[in-house]
Formats: structure tokens, sequence, C-alpha cells
């Protein structure tokens, strides 16, 4: 402020000294240029002391100016436009300065506002999914996080089947597709009632739940609103679910009706099939072959929407997700 303040006075200085030699005016009743010259000294005061020395107050040249109006009207004129103009764009400059910190400054805060708002977003959704397995008396949704000590793919899902089910049209199921069209069509029949199926439904909907939490830590990734590792957290679902038959199922489901974007497809496949470390997880890739296959297939990703950022793997041991090439 004072360096602006100080260009500026040094400004109306020069062009001072230039009309006084146009005026040629020995005579000028200093003492009355004086005092009114001391209201915008005093305002100046701030500037110091020998700022003001040297620099003649703004009025006393104003009051050359109208003499110069008085003598020669054409001048006088010309002078009093170009200080007035000179002095309206050092005043919409400051002005503009202003305006611009004052909406930078609102664009942080909003940008933090709105990345505050993201986290208490995803938080509010993981205590749901709490709250979900609280609310499940039976505590047939903790099955979900359960593995099966057999290296049999077949075995492996229906021994998970039956935790949740005794159906034996369910618990055989050969694939992801045929397991999610039973949800819905063993309802409508009379020898398996839909309280049999509830909870594989509740299981099918937590599913659900939890893939819509972590597209929405996929896209706050995206969005910059939180870091790759911190992503790197909520992709623990994923490792804590693993290959589970419902799971696949609600990914299917996913995939066939465009639920999720083509990166975020890519990005559950690569967890599911690689373990933190960046190492093929045998086992789950074996689950994947035997009841998803179609994930493994070249062209899983080519009907899903293009969008979003693409995911190269996390790993506890790497600061950096570099762990493969994209697929694109």
């Amino acid at each position: 402020m004072y360096i602006v303040a100080r260009a500026y006075l040094d400004f109306v200085s020069r062009s001072a000294k230039n009309t006084l030699s146009l005026l040629a005016i020995p005579d000028i009743d200093l003492v009355s240029l004086w005092l009114l010259g001391s209201v915008p000294q005093l305002v100046f005061n701030y500037l110091g002391q020998d700022c003001m020395k040297r620099y003649p107050s703004i009025l006393r040249w104003a009051c050359l100016g109208l003499k110069k109006l008085v003598r020669n009207p054409v001048k006088g004129f010309e002078l009093g436009i170009a200080f007035l103009g000179t002095t309206g764009v050092i005043v919409g400059l400051f002005f503009a300065g202003y305006q611009l910190r004052d909406g930078a400054r609102s664009i942080r805060q909003n940008a933090l506002s709105l990345k505050l708002a993201n986290r208490v977003q995803l938080y509010n959704s993981d205590a749901g999914l709490s709250k979900m397995e609280f609310e499940d008396t039976n505590g047939k949704l903790w099955t979900l996080y359960a593995k099966p000590d057999t290296g049999d793919a077949t075995n492996y899902c229906r021994l998970l089947l039956q935790l949740l089910n005794t159906n034996a049209a369910i618990t055989n199921v050969p694939n992801a597709e045929e397991l999610y069209a039973l949800l819905g069509g063993l309802s409508c029949s009379p020898t398996n009632p839909a309280d049999n199926l509830d909870h594989l439904r509740r299981a099918y909907n937590y599913s659900s739940q939890v893939l819509d939490q972590l597209h929405f830590a996929y896209d706050c990734w995206g969005e910059g609103i939180i870091s790759s590792n911190e992503l790197g957290t909520w992709i623990g679902y994923i490792k804590a679910i693993g290959p589970h038959p419902i799971f696949l199922a609600t990914i299917c489901r996913w995939h066939d009706k465009n639920y999720m974007c083509r990166n975020f497809a890519d990005l559950l496949r690569h967890e599911l099939e690689f373990d933190n470390g960046g190492k093929t997880n045998e086992a789950s890739c074996r689950i994947i072959h035997y009841f998803y296959k179609e994930m493994d297939d070249s062209n899983f990703l080519d009907t899903l929407p293009y969008c979003g950022e693409v995911w190269h793997g996390w790993s506890t041991n790497a600061p950096k997700q570099d762990k493969r090439p994209s697929n694109d």
C-alpha cells in the first residue's frame, strides 16, 4: 500500500512540475495552497514525514490546475481530465485487487468445505454399513467375510452359500449370473417362500452398499479429495470380502446394468486378483475363473462407460501406485 501511494504521489508531483512550467506564475499564494492541502497531507501521514516533504499534497496541485483553468480553460480542462482518469484507474486497480483477494479466499474456503462434506459423507456411509451389521440379529452378514479353508473353488462357493441358505438349488449354483437370477426367481415358487431368500437378499444388499461406498471413495480420489493411500484404506473392503459368490454376483449385476464405470471395474478386478504386495492371488483367481469367468475376459471393460481415473494398484510397500500399466 505504501509503495503504491508513493508511486502515485510521485506521478502527481511530476505532472504538477510540468504544469508549473506551463503556468509560469511566480505569485502563488503558498499559504492558501498549504491550508487547502493540509487535509490530504494528514491522510497520507502514515507514508512517512520524509515522503511528504519531498512530494507536495494532491490538493495543492489541484489548486494550480484550477488557476490554470481560469487562465487557459482548454489546457486546464485537459489536465483535469488526465488527473481524474489517472486517479480513477488507480482506484479501480485497488478495488480489483481487493476483489481478487477476497475471491481467491472464497474459492479456497469453498474447496475446503467441499472436501470436508465429502469426507463426512464417506464416513457416514461407512457407519451405515456398520449399522446394517449390527441390526442383523442372526449375524448372517458377517459370513460375507468368511474364507473357507479349501483349495477347491466349487467347494469354496458352496460352503459360503450354505451359511446363508440351505436350498440346494442355490448352494450348488455354478456362476454369478445364475445366482442373481435365483434371488428373484425363487420368491415366486410355492416350495421356496420368500423368507428362504431373506438372508441372501440382505447379503446382496449389503454387498451393493459396499460397492456404492467404494465407487464414491474412488470418485473422491479421482477428484483429488482423498489421496491414493487413503483410497487404499477403503479398498480394504475388497480384500476383506474377497471373491465371495454374493459379492461376485453383485459385481455381475452392476456390470450388466452399467452401474459402474470402466476404470472402477478394472480396480475391482485388480484388487480381487492381486494382494497388497502386488503379487497374484492364485486362490482368488481360481474362484473368479470358476464363478465369474467373464471378469477374466479381455472385453470385460468394453461395455462399460469410460470415465474416472486409471487405478494402477495399491501396495503397502510402495508410496506410488505404479504396479501395472493401464489397460487402455
